[in-house]
């Protein structure tokens, strides 16, 4: 028994007098059972039981049955009293069925409830990206559902909606005639081949966040999260010569051959202005990086300058000093230990896996940087501007011209629209045009292209993935490799320097500020130069 914990320990005509351990408190034990006194300063702690109750899982958004316990602090005993009055209020409503908020339920619409939830902070802080497909994935809901109440949709309405937007095409993209309202035949012509489970799970998405606003508000009647209870319909997929049926398609992986991707890089030296396109083309490919790891490239990174900021969270792996001296004395190599994650701001990261490595700096790449960054020293003239090792080596031209960040997700965006230009430019000049592919296979073309002659250590290495068996740094797990301190890409930079065949006398040779006109970017984000739009 515990004894002597304070002067005011003294037996009251309301105590029993028996000291008992409440988590850190030490308390008197009252006549009322589930109040006790807390010793050290004479409040009172009330055990609270609200029997059971309803609650929505965090996870799943399922209803599930609770016996929800719980304490409280108070000041006096009457307000203990008073309290467990009210939780013995509650708990008999819960057994009753009575709705313990007593909220007023009102008639929500779907497009009422998407309305409300568009001014919430969960949805004023996606970026416009992500706002812009959830408008799209609430308009075809809209329309689809009409003004359905939120609270009578169950799951198999929402299955529905999956099936009718996989088989039928969205309302939303159909031409509408005056009334508003729209023709079956150009619902059938605005998408006839429907949309896939791929883009499907991204509307679950958007409605699970939906209904979760809703949910968490109490006015619109919902009890459950519907969308999470929903199932994507399953369609038909050959794999390995078998029909399978399944609610993910997985992406197709499509390379580029060495032929493909020397007409690229030769196609996008010759006809683009803005230099950052092949500049794009060769991380990706010659280097082998991720989306995030393009954006995430710094200039000190790539020339080995006195600028080269590390940040902290690198320097405290400790380990890692002896891998940077290794890379200052070796121009060969560029070293990626940071990524741009596309989240709701970019946001600076370890790349994927947390692995910092090194990537081979061939000579091709070099000439390919020359040739960018000739551009960006033109436009750093004009601004009277000049390049910090800390900034980003991969900024649009655009951006340069407008001293804007740009976004990593519209990289991918950059990279659809230049394969469009190139390919019109093949069909115009008789050609087969180059299949689009992703911007992630210009990694998965590096690789492809470089198992043909290189082992298969060196390759997985130089892209930042886990060799089967390598011993790890203590406890800093995949950021930085024992294995790894003194790296060596000499044939995956011997590889590109014989394959990468670059016509430079054809390089595009306009220079921006040799007095052809002014330079700007236009509201659209295009830049102009004189009246030319490029």
């Amino acid at each position: 028994m515990i004894k002597d914990y304070s002067t005011k320990n003294k037996k009251t005509d309301k105590e029993i007098g028996e000291i008992v351990k409440v988590g850190k408190y030490a308390c008197v034990t009252t006549k009322t059972a589930n109040i006790l006194r807390i010793v050290k300063d004479n409040r009172y702690i009330v055990r609270c039981n609200y029997g059971k109750m309803e609650i929505i899982d965090k996870k799943s958004g399922v209803k599930k049955i609770v016996n929800k316990n719980t304490t409280k602090i108070v000041k006096t005993y009457d307000d203990a009293k008073r309290l467990l009055k009210e939780v013995e209020k509650i708990r008999e409503q819960s057994k009753m069925g009575i709705d313990k908020s007593e909220l007023v339920i009102q008639k929500y619409t779907v497009r009422d409830a998407i309305g409300m939830f568009q001014k919430t902070q969960t949805y004023t802080d996606l970026t416009e990206s992500y706002k812009q497909h959830y408008r799209n994935y609430f308009n075809h809901f809209i329309d689809f559902m009409g003004d359905k109440e939120v609270r009578t949709i169950k799951a198999k309405d929402i299955e529905q909606y999956y099936d009718y937007q996989l088989h039928r095409g969205n309302l939303s993209t159909a031409k509408k005639r005056k009334d508003g309202k729209v023709s079956k035949k150009e619902i059938t012509n605005s998408n006839p081949d429907g949309i896939s489970v791929n883009t499907l799970a991204k509307h679950k998405t958007a409605l699970k966040n939906l209904w979760k606003y809703m949910l968490r508000e109490e006015i619109f009647g919902v009890e459950y999260n519907v969308p999470a209870l929903s199932e994507i319909p399953m369609v038909e997929q050959e794999i390995d010569g078998k029909i399978i049926k399944t609610r993910h398609i997985a992406p197709v992986r499509t390379v580029l051959t060495l032929e493909q991707l020397n007409y690229t890089l030769n196609d996008a030296i010759q006809n683009e202005t803005d230099r950052s396109i092949v500049l794009l083309i060769a991380l990706g490919a010659l280097c082998g990086l991720r989306r995030s790891e393009i954006a995430g490239l710094k200039v000190g990174k790539y020339y080995h300058d006195n600028k080269m900021l590390l940040g902290e969270h690198v320097w405290a792996l400790g380990d890692f000093r002896g891998i940077r001296k290794y890379y200052e004395e070796h121009n060969e190599l560029i070293l990626i230990d940071d990524a741009i994650m596309h989240e709701n701001t970019d946001q600076l990261k370890f790349p994927k896996e947390n692995t910092i490595r090194m990537v081979g700096k061939p000579r091709c790449l070099e000439k390919i940087v020359e040739y960018y960054m000739e551009q960006r020293d033109q436009i750093n003239n004009l601004l009277d501007e000049k390049v910090d090792g800390s900034q980003r080596l991969y900024i649009p031209l655009g951006n340069l011209i407008g001293q804007r960040e740009f976004q990593s997700g519209k990289i991918t965006r950059r990279w659809t629209e230049y394969q469009e230009r190139r390919n019109k430019r093949m069909i115009q000049n008789g050609l087969e045009p180059i299949p689009v592919v992703r911007l992630h296979d210009l990694r998965h073309t590096h690789a492809s292209l470089l198992s043909t002659e290189i082992n298969s250590v060196q390759i997985s290495r130089n892209m930042g993935h886990i060799v089967h068996g390598d011993r790890q740094v203590s406890n800093t797990t995949t950021k930085v490799y024992i294995h790894d301190r003194e790296p060596d890409r000499s044939q995956i930079i011997g590889y590109w320097d014989k394959n990468i065949h670059i016509d430079w006398s054809k390089a595009m040779e306009f220079h921006i500020g040799n007095g052809k006109g002014s330079i700007n970017v236009n509201g659209s984000g295009h830049v102009v130069i004189g009246k030319k739009h490029v």
